[in-house]
């Protein structure tokens, strides 16, 4: 797909894999050769090559490495997430976390990211958009900060400001 696909509002901007673009106006993710929607949860074309023909989801041509593409192919499973400096998630804990603001922020999305490589990874601001249950809107600045080892992030830290996201609090609670 090529980069012109974005819009002043809404560039192409680096999805979080190798070489991935995310196109914010489509809502979906190019990520070098197959294009995923998240909010199907799937990939828009079927995969050519059945990679584990003994786990009967690898026989789901339209998913992707047990059907959770983006957790596998971002996070070493080691992660450790940390949210304002409170106690570490694991990845399986931070995915839970993720797919509950799914459930109940519509139209979510991330924009106006900024991104800077560090030494060890990178640190990226972006706002974190959407609707909330009782039709008000969320409207977060985030920063966050991480570790990258072997090409997979590896420990992360989220900053936002708590006073900001109470209907979000209030709306997962």
């Amino acid at each position: 797909m090529p980069a012109h696909h974005g819009t002043s509002q809404h560039p192409p901007v680096p999805a979080r894999g190798p070489g991935w673009l995310r196109l914010y106006h489509l809502g979906l993710v190019h990520m070098n050769g197959r294009v995923y929607d998240a909010k199907l949860g799937r990939f828009l074309s079927a995969d050519p090559f059945i990679g584990n023909p003994g786990h009967t989801q690898a026989f789901n041509r339209y998913s992707y490495v047990n059907n959770d593409p983006l957790s596998a192919a971002l996070c070493t499973s080691d992660l450790q997430a940390r949210q304002n400096n409170n106690p570490p998630m694991d990845l399986d804990t931070l995915l839970d976390f993720s797919r509950a603001m799914l459930r109940v922020v519509r139209d979510f999305r991330y924009e106006d990211t900024r991104r800077s490589n560090t030494a060890t990874g990178f640190v990226e601001e972006h706002r974190v958009r959407g609707v909330l249950p009782d039709g008000s809107k969320l409207d977060l600045a985030v920063c966050v900060v991480a570790d990258v080892r072997d090409g997979k992030v590896c420990d992360l830290r989220e900053y936002l400001d708590v006073s900001a996201a109470s209907g979000l609090i209030a709306a997962l609670s």
